[in-house]
């Protein structure tokens, strides 16, 4: 069984705890872990981590501007992980990258700049990811820029739905992933 833990700003001592988070986000997004997708996966949710090496997957929840005291201790959780050449997958809803703000300076410090969509991708696909959304924020990261760019350097990403096709004045796509595409491409650049 593969051990996700999700950091989150809150001490959670027992599941029923994590309806008495103040984020919203957090509480439907943890909603998910008790899904039959996630029945294959332990999970924990907590502000701390007890044993590194005991995880599988680390979700970084959102970082709150209110908790400098947790900066430190989550950019080390971050890159020691990293160092585990594990998976990490960041919940970054909100525009922070663009800011000088504690969540700005977090997110800019703990998100690498060589992070790739292949990496999202791979590592997306144990976790069931289908579909990519992707917007036209200026704070994205290159990568997904790249997507906005020039979509065809990615035939494995099939648009299914484009915003200003539809008339709206904001771009957002979706695409569902091909993942035989993407591992044939894949196999080719190997």
């Amino acid at each position: 069984m593969k051990h996700i833990h999700w950091l989150v700003p809150y001490k959670i001592s027992n599941p029923e705890d994590i309806f008495k988070m103040n984020l919203a986000s957090a509480r439907l997004r943890s909603g998910l872990f008790f899904s039959p997708a996630f029945k294959k996966f332990s999970v924990n949710l907590n502000e701390s981590i007890s044993n590194l090496k005991s995880i599988d997957i680390l979700l970084v929840g959102k970082f709150p501007e209110n908790r400098q005291d947790l900066y430190k201790t989550w950019i080390n959780y971050i890159n020691k992980f990293r160092n585990l050449d594990k998976k990490i997958f960041f919940d970054y809803t909100d525009n922070h990258l663009g800011y000088d703000t504690l969540a700005g300076k977090f997110y800019n410090q703990a998100i690498n700049e060589n992070d790739s969509i292949i990496d999202v991708i791979q590592h997306g696909k144990e976790l069931g990811l289908t579909h990519l959304i992707i917007d036209n924020n200026e704070n994205r990261p290159q990568f997904v820029k790249d997507i906005l760019i020039d979509e065809n350097n990615f035939p494995y990403l099939i648009k299914e739905f484009d915003s200003l096709e539809h008339g709206y004045k904001y771009e957002l796509r979706i695409y569902k992933i091909d993942y035989e595409k993407f591992g044939l491409m894949n196999e080719i650049k190997k």
